[in-house]
């Protein structure tokens, strides 16, 4: 069987504890972003209901949710882009230095 990749050519980065725990954490703190997002679905959904129940009968009830789901989605991609910048950063910058 033909080997497709020199593994020669470079040295693979040292693996030591920091680097392992460092992964881990990014790992645990994304997967907690993904638990806190689909945990609001059903806040949305419910305040989405409330505000097409709401409508005949009390429009500044219906205007405070979708206001609500409004402002907190636009929270949502905030911290989702916030997020996304700050990882694309951290890797820009270690291949800046040198490290890949």
């Amino acid at each position: 069987m033909r080997n497709i990749y020199d593994f020669e050519a470079e040295k693979p980065p040292a693996l030591n504890e920091n680097v392992l725990r460092d992964t881990l954490e990014k790992k645990r703190s994304k997967r907690l972003a993904l638990l806190l997002m689909f945990a609001y679905l059903p806040v949305y959904a419910t305040a989405a209901l409330l505000a097409a129940r709401a409508y005949k009968t009390d429009q500044i009830l219906t205007g405070i949710c979708i206001a609500f789901i409004a402002f907190s989605a636009l929270g949502s991609l905030l911290c989702a882009a916030a997020f996304s910048v700050k990882e694309d950063r951290k890797h820009e910058c270690s291949t800046i230095n040198g490290n890949k």
